[in-house]
């Protein structure tokens, strides 16, 4: 992007070496209503802990081709402020502080470095042509964080005095900014992403929503495989007939049956016949013939009293 810029383009990395919530929740704590002090005690603590957990995270590396990382596991506020952008500025009452220190990896000029000579604000000229560092064309500039610069931060008058001055040191104040905030890496794309939020087939390609959607897909396929397709050689089931009396005969038995009175059973057996005036038919020893259903329902059941 340097390079592609024939000159006239600043490159301005901040680095995440400080948090606002921490400064911001204890300077507002005083001044909180008694009601709230609990709750603005809980927002402290939730934002110590929030910066404790980004600052305390492991780097991969600790250098690039800009500059190394030297890490500190304490945190320390800058007494005192050299270079062309502290001119007017009170250290005491800017009140910055750094865990880490940022060490540019090429020479070029310090803006803004801390009592003991750790560069704050460093800047670099890029030579297109020689795709070098050198003194014309495109300039980086490296801020160790952004103490001076985020919205919080801001509310203390030299912290402002600090950032007016880095604007006067770009320049002409007609220019196109661009803020980029990322994640350990940034993502470059060769075009402009689509603002349209990704619908139907397009959700597949999104991590992780994809990897899951295709899990539930799979087992769709499975499901329907198992329950849609008829397996084996089609066959005809027989189809119930409406006017077989037979059927009507086996459910008046298990009717009859389900009620576990043989004497009742019998009595409805004897008024059928008389009603009709047919006579039942008589087995060789003179035994009235009952219902299958209703002798070998009522084996078990006691006589009725």
């Amino acid at each position: 992007w340097l390079a592609d810029g024939a000159g006239y383009r600043t490159l301005i990395y901040i680095g995440r070496d400080w948090e606002a919530g921490p400064e911001y929740w204890s300077s507002v704590q005083a001044k909180a209503p008694a009601t709230q002090q609990a709750e603005f005690r809980s927002r402290l603590r939730e934002s110590r802990k929030l910066r404790a957990t980004r600052l305390g995270k492991k780097l991969e590396r600790t250098d690039c081709d800009w500059f190394a990382i030297h890490s500190g596991n304490q945190k320390t506020t800058v007494q005192q402020l050299h270079g062309p952008l502290a001119t007017g500025i009170d250290a005491q009452q800017a009140k910055l502080e750094h865990y880490s220190t940022l060490h540019p990896q090429f020479d070029g000029a310090t803006l803004l470095a801390d009592g003991q000579g750790h560069p704050l604000v460093s800047e670099f000229i890029y030579d297109a042509d020689n795709v070098n560092w050198t003194d014309q064309d495109s300039r980086l500039m490296i801020i160790e964080n952004g103490g001076f610069l985020l919205n919080g931060a801001l509310v203390n008058h030299e912290r402002r005095k600090l950032a007016g001055g880095l604007i006067d040191d770009l320049g002409d104040p007609e220019l196109r900014v661009v803020f980029l905030e990322t994640g350990p890496e940034p993502i470059i794309r060769d075009s402009d992403p689509n603002p349209r939020p990704p619908t139907g087939l397009e959700l597949f390609a999104v991590w992780p929503i994809g990897a899951v959607l295709a899990q539930i897909a799979a087992l769709g396929i499975v499901y329907a495989a198992a329950r849609w397709p008829i397996f084996g050689t089609p066959r005809q089931l027989k189809e119930a007939s409406l006017t077989d009396f037979g059927r009507h005969v086996q459910a008046l038995a298990r009717l009859l049956a389900n009620t576990r009175d043989r004497a009742y059973a019998m009595t409805q057996l004897d008024s059928y016949f008389h009603v009709t005036g047919r006579e039942p038919a008589a087995n060789q020893q003179g035994q009235t013939p009952v219902s299958p259903a209703i002798s070998s329902s009522s084996t078990d059941v006691p006589p009725s009293p």
